[in-house]
């Protein structure tokens, strides 16, 4: 028996109803653990799912209260579970959880999207850490859990998003979270000069600083906290949505249900995603497979989990300075050729790497050799594509912790 742990205490308001009608507006992380747990309930009926979301009426049987994930522990083992996964959150919340599964000796899985919390290294219930690219997972080679790594990707339906038989002329977008980490201000930054070179060009932006947090407060355009909102929007784009609609043509569409992004991403030239080039990094992005899967050419950065999520000049362009972002989307739109060539390879490489059904298989399997106690198996060194860096975190590993 497996249990699953949602913790939801940040996006209190969801039903399943509404993320199967894909009508809930929350982040890809969560849209993929939602679909991992919705797909496990209708095929495992010794699946049981915890969440702290008051529970509404449901299609799923399974489905448990649970207030932390130390609570969803011990509800797990009073059901005879012998295994429960979960999203690290880098909280005493979760290290409190994981100090009752030890006790109780239930075996651990732990779902990491952003960097682990230190202290799992401490832990020996923990078996599997799941990392959702090698690159990512690479980056903890020197670490002494890196043997408890294994990389399993994030994944959508690629079948469920529209690409349009025609792009709107000069047309870009963002998808994501509008938050200094996820990079939006480099595009806002330089929109005016774009709109001045192109008249007919339109950015619009899907999504807000609430997408993973749906209490947080927010500045007078509604969209991000006050101070990016200051410091980053008005400036460029002026102090109302009206003035940057009329006279930028931004449009911010604001927290967007999936049914509405899966029809929208394919009528644009451009997807852009984190152009972060310094600081904070994608360790996937979700966003990236998601325009690529509507046959939209990416442009991001070049760093981490877009190197992997993204075919550099095949299915979109990454750059290396935040300073290139201007130069990379003038030359999309310059070159239609390649970016609809670049949009058409998207759709295929999504498909044929990152689709559900895909990834699906590799989750049951990990569930299953965890059941049997087989050893983990961290994705290999690429000695090809490794930077000095990558060697120094090698040989930690080989020396310190037997790493190979």
């Amino acid at each position: 028996m497996i249990a699953h742990f949602f913790d939801s205490s940040f996006n209190l308001e969801w039903s399943w109803n509404q993320f199967m009608q894909d009508e809930l507006a929350c982040s890809g992380t969560d849209s993929v653990n939602l679909a991992l747990a919705a797909h496990m309930l209708k095929a495992n009926n010794a699946y049981y799912f915890f969440s702290n979301v008051a529970i509404t009426a449901s299609q799923f049987n399974h489905h448990f209260y649970a207030q932390d994930l130390a609570d969803a522990v011990k509800q797990a083992v009073a059901k005879g579970c012998k295994i429960i996964l979960f999203n690290d959150k880098k909280n005493e919340a979760t290290n409190d959880g994981l100090k009752i599964a030890n006790q109780y000796n239930v075996d651990c899985i732990v779902w990491v999207q952003n960097d682990p919390s230190t202290y799992l290294a401490d832990y020996a219930c923990i078996k599997r850490i799941v990392c959702v690219t090698d690159k990512y997972a690479n980056n903890f080679r020197h670490q002494s859990y890196f043997k408890k790594i294994e990389v399993i990707h994030n994944f959508i339906e690629t079948a469920s998003y529209k690409i349009a038989n025609k792009k709107i002329p000069f047309s870009v977008s963002f998808l994501g979270s509008i938050t200094l980490d996820k990079g939006l201000h480099h595009l806002i930054k330089i929109w005016p000069i774009i709109k001045q070179k192109y008249p007919e060009a339109i950015l619009d932006v899907y999504g807000s600083a609430k997408l993973y947090n749906n209490q947080y407060s927010v500045g007078p355009l509604g969209i991000a906290f006050e101070e990016y909102e200051q410091t980053y929007l008005i400036p460029y784009i002026g102090k109302s949505l009206q003035e940057a609609k009329e006279k930028y043509g931004v449009t911010f569409v604001g927290l967007t249900a999936p049914k509405q992004i899966k029809s929208s991403l394919g009528n644009y030239c451009i997807g852009v995603v984190n152009p972060n080039c310094t600081n904070s990094f994608e360790t996937f992005c979700i966003s990236a497979i998601e325009f690529q899967a509507a046959a939209t050419a990416v442009v991001g950065a070049n760093r981490m989990g877009l190197k992997e999520t993204v075919q550099q000049k095949k299915t979109g362009l990454l750059i290396n300075r935040e300073d290139q972002l201007l130069t990379a989307i003038e030359y999309l739109f310059h070159h239609p050729a390649s970016m609809i060539n670049m949009g058409i390879n998207g759709s295929e490489f999504v498909k044929n790497k990152f689709n559900r059904s895909l990834v699906l298989k590799d989750w049951e399997k990990l569930f299953s050799d965890v059941l049997e106690n087989k050893k983990a198996k961290p994705p290999r060194f690429n000695c090809l594509r490794a930077n000095y860096k990558d060697w120094i975190k090698y040989f930690i590993g080989i020396f310190k912790y037997y790493n190979f």
